[in-house]
């Protein structure tokens, strides 16, 4: 199925134009404590050695960011090409509402 009067470039152009509202993408920057690597305390491979005493690690706070990757928004496509959706009708009133549709703005 093609789109009429339009050529391939411009369908490209108008996708490349939301690209990057399709997939919306959010993060929150967030803090954590961890025990501090000080790098001195290992043994000859690299591995962490074993402390000797019973004490409280020293702790460091890092930051790291958590991201959401929202689900695709088929609005962005249908607003690039200039379509409007029509929601189906829930009136009980008319029993020959017409099924929701895609259809181009005037």
């Amino acid at each position: 199925m093609g789109q009429r009067g339009t050529t391939k470039a411009d369908l490209q152009s108008k996708l490349n134009a939301v690209a990057d509202q399709m997939y919306r993408v959010t993060y929150e920057v967030k803090e954590a404590q961890v025990p501090a690597e000080s790098g001195e305390d290992t043994d000859e491979a690299g591995r962490a050695a074993i402390p000797e005493s019973e004490e409280e690690p020293e702790m460091e706070t890092v930051e790291y960011v958590v991201c959401t990757i929202h689900p695709f928004d088929q609005s962005v496509i249908l607003d690039a090409f200039g379509w409007m959706w029509t929601p189906p009708m829930t009136s009980s009133a008319s029993p020959m509402a017409r099924p929701s549709s895609i259809c181009p703005m005037p």
